[in-house]
């Protein structure tokens, strides 16, 4: 493991915080991951942008709140990304993820729209997927009023935001043009049957416990969805004609082989795929802040190569 990366698992254990896991309720856990991350924004300074804006973005079952972050450039944006946060589809917001929304925003020269999905185990399965469809939906509707301009739009997430970036691609093909998809170590398979959830169960932050303990929530009123498309994209039978994407992924991140199963089957499919497996890294670090400076270069080429896709798609 990177140096800069071993400092940050080490003060995390040296905090004796509460794993997810072993939480009393969902909302303990919401408590505790909103403290952790409070400390690493604190640590990373509050990253400038051009203009943030609280909105409510119209959507199948009313009103969604999202953020939205505009570049400050003399630059026009590059076009406009859909983000979604974070959290196993349980915890994590559009403040706990605001640093990883103004990073995007500040290396991509993007509009970043981070979206505040519904959370399990209130609103289980599928009130994520829906809500991140029709904020997608919305932003392309919309784009000229965000922009003053057609630009193209791409989707981005981390980790259960992955999951919903790429069902989100998958669903909206006929539908609505999505210029790229930007996966930071999704979970694409809820099976948790792939050998990186055992090689890296724990120690590193993120536990296979934790995946378990999400599934389990985010799943509790409807059984058996290991295999559904919306779900596990890793099971969507077709493939093809998808936005181009890139996949990020670490070493030592029990979802590490999913994401790469997944960017293989998207090259196998026809697809334009960028794999990043980010070596000595964990589960997490496009949240890192500037006193990790591995996670800055790792997190420079994700984000550089999404503006170059976003280039490219505006012609």
């Amino acid at each position: 493991m990177k140096p800069d990366v071993q400092d940050v698992v080490r003060k995390h254990y040296a905090a004796k915080l509460k794993p997810v896991a072993d939480c009393d309720s969902p909302q303990e856990a919401r408590d505790s991951f909103a403290a952790r991350l409070k400390r690493f924004r604190e640590a990373a300074g509050v990253l400038p942008v051009g203009r943030v804006e609280d909105l409510q973005v119209t959507g199948g079952e009313g009103t969604i709140p999202a953020r939205a972050y505009w570049p400050d450039s003399s630059e026009a944006p590059h076009g406009a990304i859909v983000f979604f946060h974070g959290g196993g589809f349980v915890i994590g917001s559009i403040d706990t993820h605001d640093h990883s929304a103004r990073t995007l925003c500040q290396l991509t020269n993007a509009i970043v729209v981070s979206v505040d999905y519904r959370k399990a185990p209130e609103l289980p399965f599928p009130a994520a997927v829906d809500d991140a469809y029709e904020s997608t939906r919305w932003v392309c509707e919309n784009i000229r009023d965000l922009a003053g301009a057609d630009l193209p739009v791409a989707v981005c997430g981390v980790s259960a935001g992955g999951t919903l970036a790429a069902v989100v691609c998958n669903t909206a093909r006929g539908r609505f043009p999505i210029a790229a998809q930007v996966l930071i170590y999704p979970q694409t398979d809820s099976s948790m049957l792939h050998p990186s959830m055992h090689e890296n169960a724990e120690g590193y932050i993120f536990t296979t416990r934790d995946s378990q303990w999400f599934n389990e929530l985010y799943c509790a009123r409807s059984r058996g969805l290991d295999k559904d498309p919306r779900r596990s994209p890793l099971h969507e039978p077709n493939l093809r004609d998808l936005p181009p994407a890139i996949v990020a992924t670490a070493q030592y991140d029990p979802l590490r082989d999913e994401g790469i199963a997944y960017a293989a089957r998207l090259g196998y499919a026809g697809n334009r795929v960028t794999l990043f497996n980010f070596e000595g890294t964990i589960h997490g670090f496009f949240g890192f802040g500037k006193d990790v400076p591995s996670a800055q270069r790792d997190i420079r080429l994700i984000c550089e190569a999404t503006r170059d896709m976003l280039i490219a798609a505006a012609g």
